[in-house]
């Protein structure tokens, strides 16, 4: 038995049937341009190429995706139907490839979440987690964060190397570094920038 999509069997469901923050997400994943100019920097319209009210239906060789501005010249009659091409013509049904997996099944997530790692374990966040693993690693990076070494190795340190390579030395950001050297009253000395030849 087949799930239905707004009373609508999969097979029979047409890409005006979705909402438009999908069709918008299938139209990127695709890398659809506009039909006319080519533009894709952002999500596109989608416009029937012979209107709805003069008969013209949903499906994909009645429809053509259109950047907002030839959109907008395509209801005020500045763009001839012969400009516009219809999706059937240039993609086929294979936004059906961008919303259904291989098994025909709905697709659940359109986007996958990235993965973050734990900056003290190197672990896999457990899902929920913003920045640590747990309570131990983040007492761990705490206790880390606060072995500021002596003004003088800071100083000899932050003299000898560039202030990134300080702050790896002692596991801590470059930023962290500065604020050490605020803390501790250390003037951090100007580096040359490259000259341009």
């Amino acid at each position: 038995m087949s799930k239905k999509f707004k009373g609508k069997p999969r097979d029979e469901v047409t890409l005006l049937d979705l909402s438009s923050r999908t069709v918008g997400k299938i139209l990127s994943r695709m890398k659809v341009k506009c039909c006319v100019c080519g533009w894709n920097e952002a999500p596109l319209d989608i416009h029937h190429i012979t209107p709805r009210k003069d008969g013209g239906s949903d499906e994909l060789d009645n429809l053509t995706p259109l950047c907002p501005n030839c959109h907008r010249k395509a209801h005020c009659n500045f763009l001839a139907v012969e400009e516009m091409k219809s999706i059937k013509e240039l993609y086929g049904e294979s936004w059906k490839d961008y919303y259904y997996n291989s098994e025909n099944e709905w697709k659940q997530p359109l986007k996958a979440m990235p993965v973050k790692f734990c900056p003290v374990c190197q672990k896999v966040l457990p899902k929920f987690h913003k920045t640590f693993c747990s309570n131990e690693c983040f007492n761990k990076y705490q206790e880390q964060m606060s072995k500021i070494p002596s003004k003088d190795e800071l100083r000899h340190a932050v003299e000898t190397m560039p202030i990134t390579k300080v702050g790896k030395k002692y596991g801590v950001s470059h930023t962290q570094i500065s604020r050490w050297c605020e803390r501790l009253e250390i003037d951090r000395p100007k580096r040359k920038s490259p000259s341009k030849a």
